[in-house]
């Protein structure tokens, strides 16, 4: 059974409506030849509308209050993180996330947060391509997908995001075994099986 934990659900955010990080602001330049952007049709959230944007300070004040009062509680540390990655905020989400993470060291959604904070941050949108992730970001992504995989192998969302980014990094062997990982804990999930299409597709012999 998946833990409660990994639903990454609490008070503030089902107040907020938080179910994932969203993308910030992606700087649009011509990307390098080599890259391979990979279409990643699950991509996280649109960015917060603007009442939805203003109500998010306002729980992140109050959050901030509860933190100074209870600063060794992880979870709180982890809220504020989720608060401060729904406004792009991407370097103190990855703050609170890394401190949620050494007050509970098996925090792995603290760890796979983490992960969705590089990944985030170094997000671009190519018009007629689709989404990429810079390899100054996505190597600490993918580096942090796995260490929350090392903490929870029934972790599907990091596999997902390890066989994407992996994908990206033309990582063909790292590509598979997530995929295959990700079959494995979600049988009857069509994600598995659209990435080994991806997959196929990308690096089927020359």
């Amino acid at each position: 059974m998946i833990r409660c934990r990994r639903m990454l659900i609490s008070a503030v955010s089902i107040a907020i409506g938080l179910t994932s990080l969203v993308p910030g602001c992606a700087a649009r330049r011509t990307p390098d030849p080599t890259v391979v952007v990979v279409d990643d049709r699950r991509a996280p959230d649109p960015p917060a509308l603007k009442s939805e944007e203003e109500q998010a300070r306002r729980q992140l004040s109050v959050m901030k209050g509860l933190l100074k009062k209870d600063g060794e509680n992880p979870q709180l540390q982890f809220e504020v993180g989720v608060l401060e990655a729904r406004l792009g905020n991407w370097d103190a989400a990855r703050g609170k996330f890394k401190k949620a993470l050494e007050l509970d060291n098996r925090y792995a959604d603290a760890q796979y947060q983490i992960g969705l904070t590089w990944e985030h941050s170094g997000e671009m949108y190519v018009i007629t391509k689709g989404r990429t992730v810079l390899p100054l970001q996505r190597e600490p992504a993918i580096e942090a997908y796995q260490k929350a995989i090392l903490l929870d192998q029934y972790l599907a969302d990091a596999h997902y995001r390890l066989a994407v980014l992996a994908l990206m990094d033309e990582n063909m062997t790292l590509a598979r075994k997530a995929i295959d990982d990700l079959a494995r804990i979600e049988p009857q999930s069509n994600r598995s099986h659209e990435m080994l299409v991806k997959l196929t597709e990308i690096y089927r012999p020359r």
